[in-house]
């Protein structure tokens, strides 16, 4: 994953808060769509990643894909 020190700061702070987050990249590696895992169910929103400041970081490959982060 490429990506800068922000980003990885932005996702401790989400870690602390949520026991999961799951990160989908579209076809061009970029983040579209961030999840939230808390209290037995996810929390989704396509706009989430740009309200997370998370939409910079991408995969150097090209084509969908996605990760899960646990705490």
């Amino acid at each position: 994953m490429w990506y800068d020190i922000t980003a990885t700061k932005m996702i401790q702070k989400y870690l602390n808060i949520y026991s999961q987050i799951k990160l989908q990249f579209d076809g061009e590696g970029n983040v579209n769509t961030v999840a939230l895992f808390q209290e037995g169910k996810w929390i989704s929103s396509p706009t989430l990643a740009k309200r997370m400041r998370l939409q910079h970081i991408s995969l150097p490959i090209r084509q969908k894909a996605s990760i899960t982060l646990k705490r």
